[in-house]
């Protein structure tokens, strides 16, 4: 009898396919994973705890939403907040 669930058929070691590797020339390097490309005018949205806009690894940001319960109703907060837990800081600044 197989000790494994049902749902586990699809990763046994006989259904796993093996995969050749198909790297560039030269191996993974920068210019290869970036091709020239520098991020200029891409506007990103972090969707996470909120931003610490004043840490040292986030760049400049450009606006707040918030949502927070006012009244019994749910509302959008657009003033700078704090990150509750820090992730989305961490997040921010990765970006």
């Amino acid at each position: 009898m197989d000790p494994a669930p049902g749902w586990s058929a699809a990763f046994g070691r006989d259904s796993i396919k093996h995969l050749e590797q198909d790297l560039p020339k030269g191996g993974i390097t920068r210019e290869w994973a970036w091709e020239g490309s520098t991020g200029a005018g891409i506007k990103v949205a972090v969707v996470d705890s909120g931003i610490d806009a004043g840490h040292p690894a986030v760049g400049a940001v450009a606006g707040y939403a918030g949502i927070v319960e006012r009244d019994g109703k749910i509302a959008v907060d657009t003033q700078p907040h704090q990150d509750d837990y820090g992730h989305g800081t961490v997040c921010a600044g990765i970006i």
